[in-house]
């Protein structure tokens, strides 16, 4: 069970329940297990700074993070692939300790199965972890919208104030519950009382028990009542649930290391691998590889594993950006591929089979162990 607030400031009101050295977001972290990361919906933030703050958290911390509004407001979710990989690079930073990311729409936003369906396979392409939908017109809350939702394992938000009375419950797939509370009667300012946590820690326990990962998230900020509440339900939780608020896990460090480069330090159960193979887009001569190339390589990878993510272009000292007139070299196409076994063996072979179909080019391939799926 993840509970939070949107965003980590800490009220005056509320400082003595938490450490008086380090940063915000340290002394935040110390006590409450999540937080949601509201200011990606209004600006990106750099690689290095998603690090930083996964850096300055203990390991079974959690961080759900908000899509830009470029994506859910601006483009309403219709021609965002370029944007989504953008930000899915910068949130990348925040390693195993991404739970969620959070996709919330505008009111004005009506359902429509070809635009969602196109949006939620163009994200699933991308990122495999959880996702949580807050939609706020009602044609979301039909029996159409949260097929479409299950089927795309995009969990629908329980939010509070609800525009129509399903919106309070939480729907779409199943694996995980996510309740997102603005405060009530007065949006963003007003407390909730203590039987009000009392049901929703209830209702929290039994989603635990049941195997889903348990989110609650309070945003009524404006008048410093989000903390309150999360601490009051925080408390509520460990006095009366025999289930862990937070998990932690021992790390795994029995992945064989011969062959392949770890991504990252092996991190907690489960045991899922992440292979990422790069291919160069143009020859030796700085002369643009084929497409049909990378469309066969998609079709054979898709074939062989199911769904595969394709990463933006990337420089081989990892940066990002627009491809400078003089570069020949220094530019990839990288894709992603998770399995729960990772042969070697299989790999070996097809690294070589593109090395004589991409002419002796040497492809890159690198796995480690994913935890956050």
């Amino acid at each position: 069970m993840l509970i939070g607030c949107a965003g980590w400031t800490i009220p005056p009101t509320n400082t003595d329940r938490f450490p008086s050295a380090g940063s915000h977001l340290e002394r935040y972290a110390a006590v409450l297990p999540a937080v949601e990361i509201n200011s990606s919906f209004y600006r990106s933030h750099r690689p290095d700074t998603y690090g930083r703050w996964a850096a300055t958290v203990p390991a079974d911390f959690r961080f759900s993070v908000k899509l830009p509004k470029t994506i859910t407001h601006v483009l309403k979710l219709s021609g965002v692939a370029h944007a989504l990989e953008v930000f899915l690079l910068e949130v990348a930073s925040l390693g195993p300790k991404l739970g969620c990311l959070l996709v919330q729409l505008p009111p004005s936003l009506a359902f429509d199965s070809t635009i969602a369906s196109d949006f939620f396979g163009e994200l699933r392409l991308r990122f495999t972890g959880t996702v949580a939908c807050e939609p706020r017109h009602a044609s979301w809350f039909d029996a159409g919208a949260n097929t479409l939702l299950h089927d795309a394992r995009v969990a629908r938000v329980a939010a509070d104030p609800a525009v129509v009375p399903h919106a309070a419950e939480p729907g779409g797939w199943t694996g995980a519950a996510y309740y997102r509370l603005h405060g009530s009667p007065k949006m963003y300012y007003s407390a909730y009382p203590e039987d009000y946590l009392s049901l929703l820690a209830n209702r929290l326990a039994t989603s635990s028990a049941a195997g889903k990962t348990a989110w609650c998230m309070f945003d009524n900020t404006a008048g410093g009542m989000a903390m309150s509440d999360a601490l009051g339900l925080l408390g509520q939780l460990k006095a009366t649930s025999s289930q862990p608020v937070f998990t932690s896990k021992p790390a795994r460090t029995n992945l064989p290391t011969s062959g392949v480069s770890l991504l990252a330090a092996p991190a907690a159960a489960p045991q899922t691998h992440l292979v990422q193979l790069s291919l160069p887009l143009k020859d030796r001569n700085g002369k643009a590889l084929p497409q049909r190339l990378f469309q066969q390589v998609r079709k054979e990878l898709t074939e062989q594993f199911g769904v595969v993510g394709v990463c933006s272009r990337i420089s081989e000292n990892g940066s990002t950006g627009e491809v400078p007139r003089e570069s020949t070299r220094d530019i990839s196409v990288v894709y992603e591929i998770t399995s729960e076994h990772l042969d070697r063996e299989w790999w070996s072979q097809y690294r070589s089979n593109l090395e004589r179909r991409f002419r002796h080019e040497p492809i890159p391939i690198k796995a480690g162990l994913l935890t956050f799926l």
